[in-house]
């Protein structure tokens, strides 16, 4: 199995980029964790990747031209990682980009693209960034080691955290090492206490065609009647009924006090038949999904057999809070239906 190692460049209070968002602290963009010798793959996430291509490119056709970032010349190891990138495959995490100029990019599409990236032949992959995908797959238990090289600065309110929204991890420190300028270079190797996978089945019989089933599922209108929690209204529904088509809705408490965001893209879409998509609770859709539903109908005696799997990570914890509140969400979409039935 190849290992997943990321790698970053961060301040004294783990911020990667500063209010402007650049971390103008850094005096290059190398690759100075030790790392080239190992790996033969470079993975980042669909954010970051644009930047990344133009800033390579440029260093590789303008070697003596100050860098955007830095304002200075490229330094020499700059442009040894520049060699290295150009012929090193690159991975792409990302549900909205479709085209690179570089020709040694694939896209992945989902988490569970990475895992089977990882079990392919060949050396180490090194997980780029940004902050979003090193977050992700840190949650997924992707991740097999962590190089850090921290700078004494500061970078202050208003900046850009490592990991906003990564679960809480147990990580074992395996080497320290004091740079020049008073950084310290740190590596961590992750233990095997990440969240555990889990799988939702739930089967439901409906009392109506498949076509009603489908309707509810798929009409923004309806799916934002039942789709919804005790205390909240869901609005915003947006779905589109074609692969990688945009699935995106919003959940607001009553009160106000509390707003979530859904965010995905649809994988399939048989109308009546079988409905695919991914959620992921954030504002970006360009995010790594956090989970993937599969909606399958089938016509039985009098009515419509629902046969739904929900995949993704989630912990022990929220399991059974998710089973609990996805078969009151069918209740609903039952109670739906029922209304909409001719007397």
């Amino acid at each position: 199995m190849r290992k997943l190692i990321a790698a970053m460049k961060m301040s004294l209070d783990a911020k990667i980029e500063g209010p402007d968002g650049t971390a103008d602290w850094a005096e290059s963009w190398s690759e100075d964790f030790g790392l080239t010798a190992q790996v033969d793959a470079c993975l980042l996430g669909g954010g970051m990747y644009p930047g990344y291509e133009g800033y390579w490119t440029s260093v590789q056709t303008k070697p003596q031209t100050p860098a955007w970032i830095t304002g200075e010349p490229p330094t020499a190891a700059e442009l040894e990682w520049a060699d290295f990138v150009k012929e090193t495959p690159h991975y792409v995490l990302s549900t909205t980009l479709e085209t690179a100029n570089w020709p040694n990019v694939t896209f992945l599409r989902s988490v569970a693209e990475v895992a089977e990236l990882k079990a392919e032949e060949g050396g180490d992959i090194y997980l780029v960034g940004g902050a979003r995908i090193t977050a992700s797959l840190i949650e997924a238990g992707l991740v097999d080691e962590l190089r850090l090289i921290t700078y004494p600065l500061i970078a202050g309110a208003d900046s850009k955290a490592l990991f906003p929204t990564a679960p809480r991890r147990k990580a074992e420190l395996t080497e320290v090492r004091q740079l020049e300028g008073g950084k310290i270079a740190s590596t961590y190797v992750f233990g095997g206490d990440a969240e555990t996978p889990h799988e939702l089945v739930l089967t439901n019989v409906y009392s109506v065609v498949p076509e009603a089933v489908w309707a509810a599922w798929t009409d923004p209108d309806q799916f934002a009647q039942w789709w919804v929690g005790s205390g909240f209204t869901t609005s915003g529904v947006v779905m589109e009924l074609r692969p990688g088509g945009r699935f995106a809705a919003r959940q607001t408490s009553d009160d106000g006090s509390i707003d979530l965001p859904f965010n995905g893209f649809v994988r399939a879409a048989v109308p009546g038949e079988r409905l695919v998509f991914t959620l992921s609770e954030n504002d970006s859709p360009d995010q790594p999904a956090r989970t993937e539903l599969t909606v399958n109908l089938r016509a039985v005696d009098g009515g419509t057999e629902q046969e739904f799997h929900q995949t993704g990570v989630v912990t022990d914890e929220h399991f059974e809070a998710l089973k609990a509140g996805t078969i009151t969400f069918f209740d609903q979409l039952g109670e739906h239906l029922a209304s909409r039935r001719p007397s």
